[in-house]
C-alpha cells in the first residue's frame, strides 16, 4: 500500500513535467526564399502569442539580411494568436536590400 501511495506524486510529478514542457516547443523561424530578394519567415510556438511570435520571426529575418551584409525591409506580416486546434503563429515576408 506504502509503494502505490509513493507512485501516484511520482506520476503526478512526471505528468507534470511532461505537460509543461509541450508547453514550450513548438516550429520556430522557417525561411523560405519566394524571388531573388524576396523571403517568408514563419514562426509557432505553445505558450505565447501571436505578436511574440512575430518579433521573433523579424529576429531571424534581420539576422539573415545582415548575414549577406543587407538591411531588412518587411513587406507584409500577419499574426495568430492561436485558439483550440491552432497555435500561436506569425508570418513575415521581408526583403533584403543593399
Amino acid at each position: 500500500m506504502k509503494i502505490i501511495q509513493l507512485l501516484i506524486p511520482f506520476k503526478t510529478i512526471i505528468l507534470f513535467i511532461f505537460l509543461v514542457s509541450g508547453c514550450t516547443t513548438g516550429t520556430g523561424g522557417s525561411l523560405v526564399k519566394l524571388d531573388d530578394d524576396t523571403y517568408l519567415v514563419a514562426n509557432t510556438q505553445y505558450g505565447s502569442s501571436g505578436s511574440s511570435q512575430k518579433v521573433k520571426a523579424i529576429q531571424k529575418a534581420v539576422k539573415y539580411c545582415e548575414k549577406m551584409g543587407k538591411t531588412m525591409e518587411v513587406q507584409s506580416s500577419k499574426q495568430s494568436d492561436g485558439a483550440i486546434g491552432s497555435l500561436p503563429s506569425a508570418e513575415v515576408i521581408f526583403n533584403c536590400i543593399d
